[in-house]
């Protein structure tokens, strides 16, 4: 059976849920952006692009949600766990926090590859 230790993992899970909720406020702030640009810019060319980025926005807001729901929940499964007589397999709690920890790194990257490419965008309408 692999040592874990569970102070560790909950120590992650609170990063993740932080970090999760400063780019739920950043995503905000970019959609206050592109809508002062949508108020400045009514082209069609620029059109596509706004609908673009507002789509993306409420995706990865929808994606957001609901990593961050999954992680509170392994967080709780794992804290009913830890009582000794549980018989829960360490494996187990260590498998969904690398499935999380996977998924997070995977929407940290989209996040920061989506706030790039509307900061280029942005740009070029000013």
């Amino acid at each position: 059976m692999n040592k874990v230790n569970i102070g560790h993992l909950n120590h992650e899970h609170n990063d993740w849920l932080r970090s999760l909720k400063f780019y739920k406020n950043e995503i905000s702030l970019l959609k206050d952006r592109l809508t002062q640009i949508c108020n400045r810019h009514a082209t069609k060319e620029i059109a596509v692009n706004l609908e673009h980025f507002e789509n993306q926005f409420t995706i990865q807001e929808r994606n957001i949600n609901s990593l961050g729901n999954n992680i509170k929940q392994v967080v709780n499964k794992t804290a009913v766990h830890i009582v000794p007589s549980s018989g829960l397999p360490v494996d187990e709690i260590t498998v969904h926090h690398e499935t999380l920890r996977d998924k997070f790194i995977q929407e940290e990257r989209i996040i920061h590859e989506l706030r790039h490419e509307f900061n280029r965008f942005a740009a070029t309408c000013i």
